[in-house]
């Protein structure tokens, strides 16, 4: 019981200090350029097209996010970069068994859900 109560308050801990905003979004030619921490920036791989999208979990959980942009199947994401801003649709879903955080991201916004 103390221990579902402990997992409980973590979880509301995360969801009240999760993160907000993406500060800025970095283009890199190749996974090999992403840095060991990629701090509070999208990351976006491959050039001419984007490949992947990738930053760390916005809940503060230590967990990487990989999002397979352009591919047509059905775990591939759309791009859309407007005035120096990322959109990514659809959501994001981290698996429960991770943190199981679920948002979107429009215009370098954190739109959790």
């Amino acid at each position: 019981m103390i221990q579902a109560a402990l997992k409980h308050i973590r979880r509301l801990w995360r969801m009240l200090w999760r993160r907000q905003r993406i500060d800025r979004v970095v283009l890199v030619a190749s996974r090999r350029e992403l840095p060991t921490d990629l701090g509070v920036s999208l990351y976006l791989v491959g050039t001419n097209p984007v490949q992947w999208a990738v930053m760390n979990c916005p809940c503060g959980c230590g967990e990487r996010t990989n999002a397979r942009i352009g591919v047509a199947s059905r775990t591939s994401w759309s791009l859309s970069i407007a005035a120096g801003k990322a959109s990514l649709s659809p959501s994001l879903l981290m698996p429960l068994d991770k943190c199981g955080s679920h948002f979107y991201i429009r215009e370098n916004r954190i739109v959790w859900v």
